[in-house]
């Protein structure tokens, strides 16, 4: 008799341990939430899962005086994924290029994402209204419910795209020119090994050195 896959055998089973999600933003509106090749590892997030819950934000220190690390702009989450059966992930687009995926200090709570882990689907967008000049930009939002059930890895994928002046970040599907800037973000008990991304339209193309994707074990072995 042979032995089950181990990634076949992980569907269906509870995910352990904490997903930690960084989100990192920069001058000029480049949000990571995963590693990407541009200067390395300048624009990184520390996005991890581990059994430890994380206590500050981890995120590249960005390069020289005109792309620095904006840290109240930045935030992070533990989320712990043994609290419910769905991970309902919000990337929260705003006016000037700010995406958010976790609650910030910046005018809290006016930028926060709504990400959470819950036995309960999301139905609707969660994502604080902005502030005057910087509103919520509806259409470049959007959410995922992912099954943590469904498979072994989480495929974190974050899409920039660049409008000269503005960078848009997505991290799930969203309504604007769909699916020209979804992320493919995933669970499966198959890692990806290539980035997902739509390739964005015109005068807002995919910035692949932006964008990155990370696989994370929900497993630990």
């Amino acid at each position: 008799m042979t032995s089950p896959d181990p990634a076949s055998a992980r569907a269906g089973q509870a995910a352990v341990g904490y997903l930690n999600l960084h989100g990192c933003a920069y001058n000029g509106g480049l949000t990571t939430v995963t590693p990407i090749s541009n200067n390395a590892p300048a624009f990184d997030s520390g996005t991890n899962v581990s059994n430890t819950p994380d206590t500050a934000t981890k995120c590249g220190p960005g390069v020289g005086p005109s792309f620095p690390v904006i840290y109240q702009n930045s935030g992070f989450k533990a989320l712990d994924l043994s609290s419910g059966r769905y991970l309902n992930l919000h990337g929260c687009a705003y006016n000037g290029g700010l995406t958010t995926v976790t609650p910030i200090s910046n005018s809290s709570p006016a930028f926060d994402s709504g990400t959470n882990v819950s036995n309960t689907p999301d139905t609707a967008l969660k994502c604080g209204g902005g502030v005057a000049n910087f509103p919520l930009i509806p259409q470049n939002s959007g959410f995922k419910v992912l099954d943590l059930s469904s498979g072994r890895y989480l495929n974190l994928h974050g899409c920039a795209y660049n409008g000269g002046s503005t960078t848009v970040t997505t991290v799930t599907t969203v309504s604007n020119n769909a699916p020209a800037f979804d992320s493919g973000t995933n669970v499966s008990n198959t890692p990806d090994t290539a980035l997902k991304c739509g390739p964005g339209v015109g005068n807002f193309p995919l910035s692949r050195q932006n964008s990155g994707f990370k696989v994370l074990d929900l497993s630990h072995s």
